[in-house]
């Protein structure tokens, strides 16, 4: 028979070995400081990799805006006459004019019309004249032009008596005007002449700007023909000489 005393005792070791309810409070703690440990490295590495990737991309674009590295990268991947017809598809489909028709330029043709008459006659029939200074009074004369009171408002000299363009404008007329002019009267002119192989353009480019916006927008200029000594050194003439498309009117064709 067990005694009073016995099971007493008993009682008291179950109730010590009971657990306490201090660990659910330790077991919350813990979860509360999981929830504030640092990124693992794995995260790390995910936005190094993304980052790396996004900078690969815009460098590969900067270096395809880079003339320069983009021409020696092409280069290495296209032979020499591969090279030429893209650029040649290039320059189809951003200029006005194909490689079927020439241009001359005259930047000095005013009062020299025995002269242009010479040129025209070595280039052949089928070409056109375009003077410029007869667009720009074609243009100033008539109140419904686009142009007519944007030049009669930035017009700062007339002289006639000069053997290129007579009209020199403010700098606040900007570049390209005169280009515009000409390459609508040589769209005007071809479309009444499709037979039209060469356009000589007298008393142009009369700025440097205009130079370069026509072989950027126009065509590309076959010569800038020189009818006097005289114009040799002038900076419009020394441009194209750069790239060795001066010529005389007496050697044009020799």
């Amino acid at each position: 028979m067990i005694s009073f005393r016995a099971l007493r005792s008993a009682t008291r070791g179950a109730r010590f070995c009971r657990p306490l309810p201090v660990t659910t409070c330790q077991k919350r703690t813990y979860a509360l400081k999981e929830t504030h440990d640092p990124p693992k490295v794995a995260y790390f590495l995910l936005v190094g990799v993304f980052g790396t990737l996004v900078f690969v991309y815009v460098a590969n674009k900067v270096n395809d805006q880079d003339s320069s590295k983009s021409l020696a990268k092409r280069k290495n991947t296209f032979t020499e006459e591969e090279w030429e017809q893209q650029m040649n598809q290039i320059k189809r489909k951003q200029l006005s004019f194909d490689n079927s028709n020439n241009f001359y330029l005259v930047p000095y043709g005013a009062h020299r019309e025995q002269k242009v008459e010479q040129l025209v006659k070595a280039l052949g029939p089928n070409t056109a004249t375009v003077d410029l200074n007869e667009l720009i009074k074609r243009q100033m004369d008539d109140p419904s032009s686009q142009y007519g009171a944007l030049l009669g408002k930035t017009l700062d000299t007339y002289d006639p008596q000069r053997n290129t363009c007579f009209y020199t404008f403010t700098y606040r007329l900007a570049a390209g005007v005169f280009t515009k002019l000409v390459r609508t009267e040589m769209q005007r002119l071809k479309a009444k002449d499709p037979q039209i192989e060469n356009f000589v353009i007298l008393n142009y480019p009369n700025t440097m700007p205009e130079a370069v916006k026509f072989e950027q927008d126009v065509a590309i200029v076959k010569n800038l023909v020189l009818l006097d000594e005289k114009e040799s050194d002038e900076n419009i003439v020394d441009y194209f000489r750069t790239v060795g498309k001066v010529v005389d009117l007496e050697k044009l064709g020799n």
